[in-house]
C-alpha cells in the first residue's frame, strides 16, 4: 500500500507564520492534484479555524487532542475542499488535559499520528502536511511524526535568531531519528532583495547546519544543500485574509492566478524537487 508523505511546518519561534503557509502550500498541492491532509497539531487550532467555523464554546469534535490521548477516531478526517481534508484541533479538547497535567508520549503519539493516516487510509493520500505549534514538546510530536520538516521565518532579527536556536539544536537532535530537513523558508517579504543583516543570520544559520553535517555524514545525508528554499512568500494581504474571511479566500486567489497563487505553486512544485533530492525513503 503506499505510504503518504508527511511534512512538518516547524519552528519554536512563533509569528513566522507556520500556519498560513501551511495552508496554502497543502491548499496549492491539492491543487495540482494531490491529495492532501492537513494535521493541525496547535492548541490554538488557527489552522482549524482557517477551514472549519468558529463557534465560541463549541468543541469540535472528534480532534486530534482525543485521538492522541485515547478517544476513537471515527470521522477523525474532515472534509474542507477538492483532495483536502483536515484533523482539527481544539484547544477546549486540549485544556481538559492540560488542567489535569497529562502529557502524552511524544514518540507514542507521533505513532499513532502516522497509524491514523498510512495504516488505515494511506492508500488515499499522497502529504500529510503537519502545522506543529511553537512548544517543544508538541513540536517534536510533529517533527518525529514526519519524513521532512520545512522551517518558516520570516527576516526580522529575532525570527531569524529563534530560527538559528531551533534549527540548530532543538531540529538537529529530533532529524537524527529519521526525518530529513527540506530546508528554511523566508516568509512575508516585501523587498526585492534580502537585507544585509538578515543575509548575515542565514548565513551563519547555513554554516552552522553545514560544520554539523561535516561532523557526521548520516546527519548530512539527512539535510538538503542548498538550505534555503529559492521561493520566498511575499508579504500579501490576500495571504493574511484568511484569518477572517477563512477557507474562501485560498480558492478565490487560486482560481484567478497571479502572484500569490503562483508563489504557493512553486513553493508546492520546490518541494516535491526537494524531496526527489534525497534517497527514497524505507517504508
Amino acid at each position: 500500500m503506499k505510504r503518504p508523505t508527511y511534512i512538518a511546518i516547524a519552528n519554536l519561534k512563533g509569528g513566522t507564520g507556520k500556519t498560513t503557509l501551511a495552508a496554502w502550500l497543502a491548499y496549492a498541492l491539492a491543487y495540482m492534484g494531490r491529495k492532501v491532509v492537513m494535521i493541525d497539531l496547535d492548541p490554538q487550532a488557527h489552522l482549524t479555524s482557517i477551514w472549519l467555523k468558529f463557534v465560541p464554546g463549541k468543541i469540535v469534535e472528534p480532534n486530534v487532542w482525543s485521538y492522541i490521548y485515547g478517544q476513537e477516531s471515527k470521522n477523525l478526517l474532515r472534509d474542507v475542499g477538492k483532495n483536502l481534508k483536515l484533523i482539527p484541533s481544539d484547544i477546549i479538547e486540549y485544556s481538559k488535559y492540560w488542567s489535569e497535567s497529562r502529557t502524552p508520549d511524544t514518540h507514542e503519539a507521533s505513532i499513532k499520528l502516522r497509524e491514523e493516516i498510512a495504516l488505515r487510509r494511506g492508500g488515499r493520500y499522497d502529504y500529510v502536511i503537519i502545522d506543529c505549534p511553537p512548544d517543544p514538546g508538541y513540536a517534536k510530536i510533529g517533527v518525529y511524526a514526519a519524513d521532512y520538516v520545512v522551517v518558516p521565518t520570516d527576516l526580522t532579527e529575532l525570527s531569524l535568531r529563534g530560527t538559528y536556536l531551533f534549527t540548530t539544536s532543538l531540529l538537529l537532535s529530533t532529524i537524527r531519528r529519521g526525518a530529513h530537513m527540506l530546508g528554511i523558508v523566508i516568509n512575508r517579504h516585501s523587498k526585492r532583495s534580502i537585507p544585509k543583516d538578515a543575509r548575515k543570520w542565514l548565513d551563519t544559520i547555513e554554516t552552522a547546519l553545514k560544520e554539523s553535517a561535516q561532523r557526521d555524514a548520516e546527519l548530512g545525508k539527512k539535510i538538503h544543500d542548498p538550505i534555503l528554499f529559492n521561493t520566498i512568500v511575499p508579504q500579501n494581504k490576500d495571504i493574511g485574509r484568511i484569518v477572517f474571511r477563512r477557507k474562501r479566500v485560498i480558492p478565490e486567489v487560486f482560481s484567478k492566478g497571479g502572484r500569490v497563487a503562483n508563489t504557493f505553486r512553486q513553493l508546492a512544485q520546490e518541494v516535491e524537487s526537494r524531496i526527489r533530492y534525497f534517497k527514497p525513503l524505507v517504508v
